[in-house]
């Protein structure tokens, strides 16, 4: 079997199920005055991207992907989504999550946003989202 084959077939498997997606913030600067306001990892069914950043901009808060230094001193990103509506999705999942950290910083709680993705690509309604309190 090639691998084209199997990238395929996987392909294929992908599409007769449906995946959860989900982002969680574990850590919140405690300076108010520096532009990096969180840190948080965003799950792709069985994967993890580790790593983003909340930074505050100029133009307000935003999502940064995690990246890496490269040699002429400009960064290239370790992880990105690929289409326009796949950041969009992404970002509005971790911005979700850092909202309901601050929120609930001062009780303890750690809660992980996640959303079922139909396996039909079809557009998730915004009942499809849920927190789960995780301990």
């Amino acid at each position: 079997m090639s691998t084209n084959e199997s990238i395929s077939q996987q392909q294929l498997q992908n599409q007769e199920q449906s995946f959860t997606i989900g982002a969680n913030v574990y850590w919140i600067n405690p300076k108010p005055d520096e532009p990096t306001r969180a840190k948080a990892n965003f799950h792709i069914g069985g994967y993890v991207a580790k790593g983003l950043k909340i930074i505050n901009g100029d133009k307000g808060e935003f999502v940064s992907m995690p990246s890496y230094k490269t040699n002429d001193d400009g960064y290239k990103d370790v992880f990105r989504p690929t289409t326009a509506e796949a950041r969009e999705q992404m970002n509005n999942l971790v911005m979700q999550a850092y909202k309901q950290k601050l929120a609930e910083q001062a009780q303890g709680e750690t809660y992980l946003v996640v959303q079922e993705v139909p396996k039909d690509n079809t557009e998730p309604s915004d009942s499809s989202q849920t927190c789960v309190q995780t301990m």
